[in-house]
């Protein structure tokens, strides 16, 4: 679980904070990143890595992929479309390789300059998964639906200088099954019992450097809420590096 929430909570810091909150990048244009974050929850504490890439073919459209991007640490190839300038659509897919459940992840982002120095950014998005059958002793399981929201604000002191802060939040909002009968909305993959998905609140707070095409930055992330795992909080620290190409 604690490793769970250390991918999730990896800072994705670009030309903003997140990828999912702004708008696509410009056509023609890439940019990969790689990023190590480590959790700690009073005496505990685990660390984990994580590598996405993104390129827009188009205007207005951009591919993405990352490596164990999805609750069951399959790779994740996505989508997105700026339909307005304010305004994107996203669809990402868990292509299942570390398990053999699938997923899929609809998306909606919502962007908008507030001031020359200020921009605000904004996603929601649903998972849903696909069953297990392959679970364990060939029980099928099937994981229930996961909603997540957040949103970022951007404070750009000059174009090489950024920071952000932002607050997520997910919950799970459909039940789980193993064997076919429900067993509680705040448990979910790998084993019954296991991992919580239960109410979880992230405030967040990070700062980009930016150098020619290559960029670097750092977070923090609090997580919050008992039926998330996280007893009182889990606090995880983040540093990540990106080349834009």
């Amino acid at each position: 679980m604690k490793k769970v929430l250390a991918a999730a909570a990896l800072c994705a810091v670009s030309a903003f904070a997140a990828w999912d909150k702004f708008p696509a990048i410009e056509d023609g244009k890439g940019e990969a990143k790689i990023g190590f974050a480590q959790w700690r929850q009073g005496d505990e504490s685990d660390n984990g890595a994580d590598f996405k890439i993104r390129y827009s073919p188009t205007k207005n459209f951009e591919l993405i992929s990352v490596w164990s991007g999805d609750a069951y640490g399959n790779p994740v190839l996505g989508m997105r479309f700026q339909i307005a300038p304010v305004f994107g659509f996203s669809f990402d897919f868990g292509v299942p390789i570390a398990s053999t459940a699938a997923s899929i992840k609809p998306g909606f982002q919502f962007s908008t300059p507030i001031t020359e120095a200020l921009v605000l950014g904004s996603s929601v998005d649903l998972t849903i998964y696909s069953k297990d059958p392959a679970f364990r002793d060939n029980y099928e399981f099937a994981r229930g639906m996961d909603l997540a929201a957040g949103i970022e604000l951007d404070v750009v002191f000059t174009p090489k200088s950024t920071i952000w802060l932002g607050f997520d939040m997910q919950t799970g909002i459909t039940q789980s099954k193993y064997k076919g009968e429900e067993f509680g909305l705040k448990y979910s993959v790998h084993r019954p019992g296991g991992e919580k998905r239960g109410l979880l609140l992230e405030p967040s707070a990070g700062y980009l450097m930016s150098v020619g095409n290559l960029g670097l930055g750092t977070c923090v992330v609090f997580s919050f809420g008992e039926d998330s795992g996280n007893d009182p909080f889990t606090t995880t620290v983040a540093l990540d590096a990106s080349v834009k190409f």
